[in-house]
């Protein structure tokens, strides 16, 4: 049984969602617990060119998602990382 197109929507949007929170997360905390001399983290939240890799992420996620076939649990997160 094929992947819909929504289910593979879903999931891109859930992992990469999920990762790129907490990479913004952890790059917060970062910038908090920094002395003050590292500016460019606090810059980077706000810059509209971060968002190339979600989107980019987002596309090549739902793309494998709906043209492989289903594949075991394993085998999907080995693929999500490499991709």
């Amino acid at each position: 049984m094929a992947v819909t197109w929504r289910g593979a929507l879903f999931h891109a949007l859930t992992v990469t969602g999920v990762s790129w929170l907490l990479g913004l997360g952890v790059e917060l905390a970062l910038t908090a617990f920094s002395d003050g001399h590292d500016d460019w983290s606090a810059l980077r939240a706000a810059d509209p060119r971060e968002l190339v890799f979600p989107v980019v992420a987002v596309v090549a996620l739902t793309a494998a998602r709906r043209f492989l076939q289903p594949l075991p649990r394993w085998r999907v997160i080995v693929t999500d990382g490499l991709l």
